[in-house]
């Protein structure tokens, strides 16, 4: 058998089921030499794969970290609820499609947003002006 990017995949998938090297070097017509590399080839890439996701969760874009660094205490604070909600669950979205997980927003975030698509709904006006004190 002529070695390819086939034949790591084949030997993994088989050292997963449970067989040893002799029964995949016999079944796929490999020298015990070439299965070694192989499977070594097959230790990188698995190795270069976890590396490129551990980076890909770390890093922005370029784009992200300017929409980011744009968000200013000024901005928030002149924007309405419903553009705070909106930016909430973007940024919300983007860090759990980062962490594989799917999104949705629970808690209190949740609430809030059905609060305020109720008041939408009714035509009401809910004011978001910051609260200093709690009563």
């Amino acid at each position: 058998m002529e070695e390819s990017a086939v034949v790591p995949i084949e030997a993994l998938n088989l050292i997963e089921e449970g067989f040893d090297k002799t029964y995949i070097g016999r079944t796929l017509g490999l020298s015990r030499d070439v299965l070694n590399k192989a499977l070594g080839e097959a230790r990188v890439l698995t190795s270069a794969l976890s590396q490129y996701d551990e980076i890909r969760e770390a890093s922005l874009t370029d784009l992200q970290v300017k929409t980011l660094l744009a968000i200013t205490p000024e901005k928030v604070a002149e924007a309405d609820f419903s553009a705070l909600t909106k930016g909430f669950k973007v940024l919300f979205d983007a860090e759990m499609a980062l962490k594989g997980k799917p999104s949705s927003i629970q808690g209190l975030a949740s609430y809030v947003v059905h609060l305020h698509n109720t008041a939408k709904e009714r035509g009401q006006v809910i004011d978001c002006a910051p609260v200093d004190k709690v009563a």
